[in-house]
Order: structure tokens, then C-alpha cells, then sequence
């Protein structure tokens, strides 16, 4: 599994692909945190925020939110009048509530889909839910106790 990981981010961060963005956070020489989006991923809901992650050692510090904010401006400058989107399990109620706290709605729910088309690595009936910014630029930037 982590080597599965490993190849992909490996692949990700290396691509030169125009219509996709990825922004890293380090402190020192290590990485804290990254966000991954792709800049043309639906008609309707504009720019796929694929992957924000923080490691645990580095969450309350703000830089969520900031690759958050970056995440937006790089859309708001590439793709002027795309939207932004993103889609967090619904018993992810902390992240919920961080993107409801940088202004995005919950505007769909549908079923998460197996990973590579094997049940067997679902555990029960997952849900999803989208979250969406229709201007990222106006993406809200709250306190920083609250990241």
C-alpha cells in the first residue's frame, strides 16, 4: 500500500501537467503538508481540490488553511470563473467543518466508490460529500486557532 503511495505522489509531484497544481508545505527540510488540485475537472464545479493533507505533528498551526488560500489563488489566477471543489468522507466531520469554516457549502452526496474496483478494501457503505466554492476567490480565511 505505501509503496502504491509513494509511486503515485512520486508521479504526481513530477508531472509538468498545466492543468494540474501542487503546492507543498515544508518546515526545514521536511514536509508538512500538501495540496494537490486539478484545474479542469468538472464543468460545473470547476477545479478538483483532489488532496489536502497536513501531517498530524504540524495540524493547528494555519497550514491547511494556507495551502487552502494558495489553492485558491492558483485556480483564481489560471482559471479565472472556475469554481472549486473537493470531497471528504461523511464521518469526516472535522474536516467538514474546516472547509465550512473557510466558506464552502455541502452542496452533494453520493457513494464512495471502491478503490480499484475492489469492495473488499471498503469497510460498509461510505458516503461522500462534495463541498464547493463558487468563487474560490472569495475564499474565507478564518483565525488561525480555528485551522
Amino acid at each position: 500500500m505505501w509503496s502504491e503511495r509513494r509511486a503515485l505522489w512520486t508521479q504526481r509531484f513530477g508531472d509538468r501537467d498545466i492543468a494540474r497544481c501542487a503546492l507543498v508545505a515544508t518546515d526545514a527540510d521536511r514536509v508538512v503538508g500538501f495540496a494537490y488540485t486539478i484545474l479542469d475537472d468538472h464543468p460545473t464545479w470547476g477545479a478538483l481540490l483532489d488532496n489536502l493533507h497536513v501531517a498530524h505533528s504540524s495540524m493547528r498551526q494555519g497550514i491547511g488553511s494556507r495551502l487552502l488560500v494558495l489553492t485558491a489563488g492558483a485556480v483564481t489566477e489560471s482559471r479565472p470563473g472556475s469554481g472549486l471543489h473537493l470531497w471528504v468522507l461523511e464521518q469526516n466531520v472535522a474536516a467538514q467543518a474546516f472547509y465550512q469554516r473557510h466558506g464552502a457549502a455541502c452542496v452533494e452526496r453520493a457513494s464512495v466508490l471502491s478503490p480499484g474496483g475492489d469492495s473488499s478494501r471498503l469497510n460498509g457503505s461510505p458516503a461522500k460529500l462534495r463541498y464547493a466554492w463558487a468563487d474560490p476567490a472569495r475564499l474565507a480565511r478564518p483565525p488561525m486557532a480555528g485551522d
